[in-house]
């Protein structure tokens, strides 16, 4: 739980408002989300949270600047969001 706080805070920004019982719960661009501690085991085949932001080269030269690293996967013109790029967070 003290990892991913301290990557949520030094790497995002994002200081929870809440701590409960095993967990933290964060509030971010008008909607809100939760972490806890899980007994099971994460499978890193699925994106687990995103954001839409304004500019997306500026966003990830300023997490870069943070010390975020970034996975780039090329989809293919037709993907069913219209995305060109993907990226996925490695904390």
């Amino acid at each position: 739980m003290n990892r991913a706080r301290a990557f949520y805070s030094e790497k995002l920004g994002l200081d929870p408002v809440e701590q409960r019982q095993g967990g933290l719960r964060y509030v971010c661009a008008g909607g809100e989300f939760a972490i806890f501690v899980s007994a099971g085991l994460q499978s890193g085949t699925h994106t687990q949270m995103g954001w839409l932001v304004e500019d997306i080269e500026a966003t990830v030269l300023e997490l870069r600047a943070r010390g975020v690293e970034f996975e780039t996967y090329d989809w293919p013109e037709d993907h069913r969001w219209d995305c060109r790029h993907s990226r996925k967070l490695r904390q």
